[in-house]
């Protein structure tokens, strides 16, 4: 290794990149952000709730203090606050202070990378290579240095979105539409989807038709015509198309084994399995993760950097609560249609107290235990047996050891 050669080398520009090449460059670390164009608009659309925010600078472009759920003959307004992230001013905000503080930017395609004990060299797809004591893949579910866990994802979040433009809508720009399963009486074979809705105004808003998870193959194109025929029963008709989204999140990636080259986001198995959300937990996480690797490079080199921040990343709290969590999206899996409208008619009937643990990225596999406890009472018998039914797949019954034999109460509360 050089003396010029960075502590830190990031792959990918996208919200866990950006977020860790800013806290390390703030850290003293000598940082270089590697990425296709590192400084391209971001296109995907944000949101989150509120209160999974806290603590998190986080620009929201809009807020809505209520959200709604409905599907077949039912309808709730959930008192949760729910927002947009600004992108724009994220994105920027964050190149502002990662370039104030010396982040290096380099266009360029990771293709591959070898270590030894000083660091680590990455190959360029255009055969130019660079040096650095720490690689750290956030290249998101389509990352290439990073060795993945096992096994591969098959269970996906589609949806296909449109930015829109229309004289009159039914919805209160007070309220944002989390999920409408409501179906047609002539809509084509297939898995459930749901609307998804952010009212902007009277007359713009985001409308998004999403497939929650399916074995499916990764391709949202079928969605686009789900959209269009909901629109049409709902009497819209989009003077303007302004913005067009389509999205392929794997909902089971499965955690990436301790390796030499570090991982934040959907490239360290961190999307959400119920929601596919892992902005806010990259935010969150990513200056932990730039002192795990400052503090491991200071005492003990590349080595110690990885396994500190492998530890950061996947202490055993967040691996039992993963594990309950899989479980969990493998029982969604299990429902047809008419389950998945019933399932989530009894999930959101309790106060947002109740339920809200199992949409956080922070909570413990004993509150998650709790969650799924009130919601197998509160289940007709049908979705009981479903869900018994699911507790007896491997997924089950890895959640049910994971729940007993979960890390004490003080571990827990360090980690919550």
């Amino acid at each position: 290794m050089s003396l010029s050669d960075p502590d830190l080398l990031v792959i990918g520009a996208g919200p866990a990149g950006l977020a860790l090449a800013a806290a390390s460059c703030e850290l003293g670390l000598r940082t270089t952000l590697v990425a296709p164009r590192p400084t391209a608009p971001w296109e995907a659309n944000y949101g989150s709730w509120e209160a999974d925010l806290t603590g998190i600078s986080a620009p929201v472009h809009q807020r809505w203090s209520r959200a709604r759920v409905c599907g077949e003959g039912w309808s709730k307004s959930l008192d949760r606050a729910y927002v947009q992230l600004d992108r724009r001013q994220l994105q920027q905000g964050l190149l502002e202070r990662a370039l104030a503080a010396g982040l290096v930017l380099e266009n360029g395609t990771a293709a591959s990378a070898s270590h030894g004990p000083d660091g680590s060299e990455l190959l360029l797809s255009d055969a130019r290579s660079l040096r650095g004591r720490v690689l750290v893949d956030c290249g998101g579910h389509r990352a290439t240095l990073v060795q993945p866990g096992q096994p591969v994802a098959s269970a996906f979040q589609l949806a296909w979105g449109h930015r829109i433009r229309v004289k009159l809508h039914p919805w209160s720009p007070q309220e944002m539409v989390l999920m409408d399963w409501t179906r047609g009486p002539d809509e084509a074979p297939g898995p459930p989807t749901f609307l998804y809705v952010m009212p902007f105004d009277e007359q713009h808003l985001f409308v998004e038709e999403t497939v929650l998870a399916a074995r499916l193959p990764p391709d949202p194109g079928f969605l686009q015509a789900r959209l269009q025929a909901r629109l049409e029963r709902l009497g819209l008709e989009a003077g303007a198309v302004e913005e067009v989204e389509r999205c392929v999140i794997p909902m089971d990636t499965p955690r990436p084994p301790p390796q030499r080259v570090l991982a934040l986001g959907g490239a360290a198995g961190m999307v959400h399995p119920a929601t596919g959300y892992s902005v806010a937990t990259s935010l969150r996480l990513a200056p932990l993760l730039a002192r795990a690797i400052a503090s491991g490079l200071e005492h003990g080199g590349p080595d110690e950097a990885a396994r500190l921040g492998w530890e950061t990343l996947w202490p055993g709290p967040r691996v039992d609560a993963a594990t309950v969590l899989r479980f969990g999206l493998e029982a969604i899996l299990s429902l047809d249609a008419d389950g998945t409208d019933r399932f989530f008619r009894a999930f959101f009937e309790p106060p947002p107290e109740a339920w809200a643990p199992m949409l956080s990225s922070e909570s413990t596999a004993r509150q998650l235990a709790q969650v799924m406890g009130r919601m197998f009472l509160s289940a007709d018998m049908p979705l009981r047996l479903a869900l018994s039914r699911a507790g007896m797949s491997a997924e089950g019954l890895l959640a049910f050891r994971a729940m007993l034999c979960a890390h004490s109460p003080a571990q827990d509360r360090e980690y919550g």
